[in-house]
């Protein structure tokens, strides 16, 4: 499979399988890709690595469109059991070995240096920018039956969200 079919599998069943345990929608086109009324997030995926570029155009664009709802960026890090080289298309779920999803605010990415490529503008991401001098402190919510971890920021409404559904007080 070449890499931008893989890319956009694995982006397909990535968004279905957080919007499922989040119990929310997913959006296939144009737009944040996983919503419910309250919130809004936007979902980056890495396989092995701590590096997502968001496009810089998302950051207001989405705000307009979704004045309603309070927004998040979700930053996936993934592993697999096999390389990418050797997967043909067939059961990528069962592939997947451990998720890591980090959830950032979404005026965080203002935070980012914005950079202009030809393909840009971009604000790069790393994994070490979530954490450290005064950035956000955020609660580990490990989902042992999932192989996966959630990051959340504390105290905000997406992380009572999580704790609530997985308490059972939401239904």
């Amino acid at each position: 499979m070449d890499s931008d079919s893989f890319k956009n599998l694995s982006e397909r069943v990535h968004r279905h399988w957080l919007a499922r345990l989040l119990r929310m929608h997913t959006t296939e086109g144009i737009g944040i890709d996983i919503w419910n009324d309250e919130f809004g997030i936007e979902l980056k995926t890495a396989l092995d690595r701590m590096k997502w570029s968001p496009a810089a155009c998302q950051y207001p664009e989405y705000r307009e469109m979704y004045p309603d709802k309070e927004l998040y960026w979700a930053f996936m890090v993934y592993n697999m059991s096999i390389p990418v080289q050797e997967f043909h298309g067939k059961s990528l779920s069962r592939r997947i070995t451990y998720r890591e999803v980090w959830f950032m605010p979404w005026e965080w990415i203002e935070t980012r240096p914005l950079t202009e490529p030809k393909t840009g503008p971009y604000r790069y991401t790393y994994r070490s920018s979530f954490q450290g001098d005064g950035l956000i402190d955020a609660t580990a919510i490990p989902l042992p039956s999932w192989n996966s971890t959630f990051l959340l920021p504390t105290g905000s409404n997406l992380e009572k969200y999580v704790l609530g559904l997985l308490n059972g007080s939401l239904h």
